[in-house]
């Protein structure tokens, strides 16, 4: 999820954290899962398990906002950070962040 732009771990942030402040989840960013990061997620076939994926979209959402032109470190500190990540194979992941971003 997203509180007032920024990526946060929904699991681990409290109620408390997000009053006053903008939440948008994986469903607000398109209301039919047709915002461009996750069309190139279905386009380059990343799903698996789908556990992670929401908070890698939302990572990589967060990081297109802040940066248009990002570096593959800029990426990798964005989406590969915690447990949950080592089930997805990044080359598929770090395809997708280039190419929302023009490159």
């Amino acid at each position: 999820m997203h509180l007032d732009g920024a990526p946060k771990r929904s699991c681990v942030t409290p109620v408390s954290a997000a009053v006053g402040k903008a939440i948008t989840t994986i469903e607000g960013l398109s209301p039919d899962g047709g915002h461009p990061v996750q069309r190139a997620w279905a386009e380059l076939d990343v799903v698996q398990c789908g556990y992670c994926q929401s908070g890698q979209i939302m990572s990589a959402t967060a990081l297109l906002a802040a940066n248009a032109d990002p570096s593959d470190a800029d990426i990798d500190a964005a989406l590969f950070q915690g447990p949950a990540d080592q089930w997805q194979p990044a080359s598929h992941i770090n395809q997708t962040v280039p190419r929302q971003s023009g490159e």
